[in-house]
């Protein structure tokens, strides 16, 4: 009889003690430590985060980006406010891609749809005004310019080109710009190039702003508005060309140039041309600013004329540097060499 006895005292004894140790749902619960050995158990299995930094990532047209928030290892994410890091879920923290605006009308060959017809203008796609991208919908479109028929009844004196400039933007990479002035806003302003050995002539279109400028006529000062056209290409280095200048649709071209691209692996000196006109300092939007201080010190004791003073557009001036570290030439003196056909051949020398 005490066997029985003691044997049912154990069962209860044993039963007791397992009801103590468990929790709710059988799940660890940091700081619930119920009572006795049971709450150390329950510290030493609790998952300790670790908080690493995500990097906010701004939203583009197309891609979505987040705020900064910092995660786990364990695949949950916080928000650190002051000293805490407080738990939050992905969406709190994404941004959705902005989409794309189409308002912009830009007038260049990678939004054209269609040139101008004798009866129709020029037809451009819009672009999206904050990447830039080209609208493929009909909705997004506009037009630009006369049609052909209407072009034929204006007078081409006021498309004809002036103040022509060639400049070499990018040695290293034979990025050469040309620009040039009319009188009116331009129909279909091209830079007209091809390699002098032969190939295909390329189009490529100038880009124009409106600017304002003076005459003077009988010694009275006037305001005037002209347009300034600039075009942009990438030249095969140590390479001949022939180039020039105008309005496509109105048929004004500059005479035809040869000119031969620098070669950056050249050693010693190197040799470019540069035509410009006098005024230039002033057209700051258009990349004037600081011609003037560049040109004083180069030139230093050599006159720019202005273009109006010589038969051909703008003053052409022939240049020969020593290269320096990171391209910085600084020549010593100019001396004026000759004068041929109009054009100023100026030599520099250390």
């Amino acid at each position: 009889m005490k066997k029985i006895v003691c044997f049912i005292i154990a069962v209860l004894l044993t039963v007791s003690t397992v009801g103590c140790n468990s929790s709710s749902g059988g799940e660890s619960h940091p700081g619930n430590t119920g009572s006795g050995g049971a709450s150390e158990s329950h510290a030493s299995d609790a998952h300790a985060h670790s908080y690493t930094l995500v990097k906010a990532v701004k939203p583009t047209c197309t891609s979505g980006g987040n705020s900064a928030y910092y995660k786990c290892d364990c695949g949950k994410i916080f928000l650190k406010k002051g000293i805490d890091y407080v738990e939050t879920d992905l969406n709190s923290v994404t941004i959705k891609a902005k989409g794309h605006t189409f308002t912009e009308e830009i007038i260049d060959d990678e939004y054209l749809i269609s040139e101008a017809t004798e009866t129709t203008p020029q037809v451009f796609a819009k672009a999206c005004k904050t990447c830039g991208e080209k609208s493929t919908s009909d909705i997004d479109t506009f037009t630009y310019g006369k049609t052909l028929e209407e072009y034929l009844k204006t007078d081409k004196s006021f498309y004809v080109p002036t103040n022509l400039t060639m400049s070499l933007y990018d040695a290293a990479n034979c990025v050469y710009g040309f620009t040039w002035n009319t009188l009116t806003e331009p129909a279909r302003p091209v830079l007209k190039i091809k390699e002098q050995s032969g190939g295909e002539e390329k189009l490529v279109r100038a880009s124009f702003n409106a600017a304002d400028s003076y005459k003077i006529e009988s010694g009275v000062e006037s305001a005037i508005k002209y347009y300034s056209c600039k075009a942009e290409i990438t030249l095969k280095p140590d390479t001949e060309y022939v180039y020039s200048t105008g309005d496509e649709y109105m048929g004004c071209f500059t005479e035809s140039v040869l000119i031969k691209s620098v070669n950056p692996a050249e050693k010693g000196a190197w040799k470019f041309i540069h035509v410009s006109d006098s005024q230039a300092e002033g057209n700051k939007s258009n990349g004037g600013a600081g011609t003037g201080t560049a040109f004083s010190y180069v030139l230093k004791s050599v006159r720019i004329m202005h273009g109006n003073n010589l038969p051909f557009f703008g003053c052409v001036l022939k240049f020969v540097f020593k290269p320096r570290i990171l391209g910085v030439c600084k020549p010593a003196s100019v001396q004026l060499v000759s004068v041929e056909h109009n054009k100023l051949h100026v030599s520099v020398t250390e």
